[in-house]
């Protein structure tokens, strides 16, 4: 008996650990898990390698040297009968073998030293791109992490209405038999009895309603989180180091909001590629270095005369040229120069207008933001009251019900009020949160080292210094 006591003890020991031990999914638990095992966040990433490949990689080999090695072996054999002595019984013939091999080993070094500054502005084109791409990055990390919280946010809402159309359906299923008892006695109307019966079942429907968009809401989360959610999830609070004010707003999103920063870069790197278009007007100067070494071995044999000689021979050298070539057609590899300048000039401009409307949808946009969170707020209070104004309402009308004073298509009609508004106050708080992580995103700060979240960071830095500096022959 002992034993079972003991054993009993523990169990239940160990049952209130785990129920107490039962922790609710957090933001930034989903965010850390998203950050972590997204596929869109890897191949975003991805994407960023690839570009610093595209514009470093290639840009800076520019300046390394074209390194060709050549070999060649030619073989050639004659073989040459001839009959001596045609007349004669005592015909011979005399064969001739002659073999050559010729061995040609070569190496050849071709080096830039000058092409009018075309490679360096390529190169500072090429930096702008990548810090352009870098920015775009950090843009989509926002949109990424700004799912993550939609769909946390949508989660949170979902289990809130659901709550919600429970206990309305529980309040509804109570008016009901009240009614239905007070018919039986003779005090209430058969009216009565449909109309709650009718709010019953429109309540139930509400569940189920309030239950499939749960659903809905729980397989979004899991899709962009790479988690699962449980019903022990907390509204998060509102993020700190929020603008004082617009003017606030608008200073630190034109100095941060990662899709204005891409668009300056851009802006710069088309006129370094201005530039690096125009150099191929300017002379050009390339060194040329080459060794080579040829090798002969020659047989030559005679079997009548029983004579045969052998002929090698072998020759080194090395050769080194500096060549200036100086445009005077200006026709490069890619078409007409001047063309192409034209060409590069027009994208700059384009750049520049891009980068002015981006300015401005960025200030209209703030703007906008900035007024809808002040609206938010205030709403946030009014909801508040609202819902503390329909609880009492409903309270004194199922009171008064219950004395004969009011009818219960009353109570009905109040409860509805209040269900509307409970309703009303979730979304609110719900867009008031998500508004403010909006803010967030236009101030640069909505990514993972803006919300300091404990995680391993991505850091460009890393690839972008490979891709300058990586030997040419290495592959992955």
């Amino acid at each position: 008996m002992r034993c079972r006591f003991f054993l009993g003890s523990v169990c239940v020991g160990v049952c209130t650990l785990l129920v107490d031990d039962v922790r609710p999914t957090t933001l930034e638990q989903a965010l850390v898990q998203a950050y972590m095992k997204s596929p869109e966040w890897a191949a975003a990433i991805a994407n960023k390698k690839a570009k610093d490949e595209a514009a470093l990689g290639h840009a800076y080999s520019r300046w390394q040297p074209n390194i060709t090695a050549q070999y060649g072996v030619t073989t050639e054999r004659h073989d040459i009968v001839n009959e001596a002595f045609p007349n004669t019984r005592l015909a011979q013939t005399t064969e001739n073998n002659a073999k050559t091999q010729r061995n040609n080993i070569s190496v050849e070094l071709q080096q830039n030293l000058f092409d009018g500054f075309s490679t360096t502005n390529s190169i500072s084109a090429a930096e702008r791109t990548v810090a352009a791409a870098r920015a775009e990055l950090t843009a989509e990390e926002q949109r990424f992490l700004q799912r993550v919280i939609a769909a946390y946010l949508a989660v949170w809402e979902a289990y809130q209405h659901l709550s919600i159309a429970k206990k309305q359906e529980a309040n509804l299923a109570s008016d009901l038999h009240a009614a239905e008892k007070k018919f039986d006695v003779g005090a209430g109307t058969r009216i009565e009895v449909a109309a709650a019966k009718a709010q019953h079942a429109e309540a139930t429907y509400r569940c189920a309603s309030a239950q499939a968009t749960l659903e809905a809401a729980l397989a979004q989360f899991e899709a962009v989180a790479c988690l699962k959610s449980d019903e022990h999830v907390t509204l998060p609070p509102i993020p700190k180091n929020l603008p004082k004010s617009l003017e606030e707003l608008i200073r630190l999103a034109q100095r941060s909001y990662p899709e204005l920063r891409s668009a300056q870069e851009k802006a710069l790197a088309t006129r370094d590629t201005v530039v690096s278009t125009r150099g191929g007007l300017l002379p050009r100067v390339d060194l040329r270095v080459s060794a080579y070494r040829n090798s002969t071995a020659a047989r030559d044999r005679h079997h009548e005369l029983v004579s045969s000689y052998n002929n090698d021979s072998e020759s080194n050298g090395y050769s080194s040229s500096i060549t200036v070539s100086v445009p005077l057609l200006a026709n490069g590899s890619g078409g007409n120069i001047y063309s192409a300048s034209r060409r590069a000039n027009q994208e700059a401009l384009a750049a520049e207008m891009v980068l002015k409307k981006v300015m401005l949808d960025l200030k209209a946009e703030c703007i906008r933001t900035w007024n809808n969170f002040k609206a938010a707020e205030a709403q946030l209070q009014q909801s508040k009251m609202a819902v503390e104004s329909a609880e009492i309402a409903a309270n004194g009308v199922r009171q008064a019900a219950k004395y004969g004073l009011k009818s219960q298509t009353d109570v009905l009609y109040y409860e509805g009020k209040l269900l509307d508004a409970r309703n009303q106050a979730v979304k609110v708080r719900k867009d008031y949160v998500s508004m403010a992580y909006v803010l967030l995103a236009l101030m640069g700060r909505l990514t993972a080292s803006g919300l300091h979240l404990k995680v391993a960071r991505y850091n460009p830095d890393e690839n972008e210094t490979r891709a300058r500096w990586v030997p040419p022959f290495v592959m992955e």
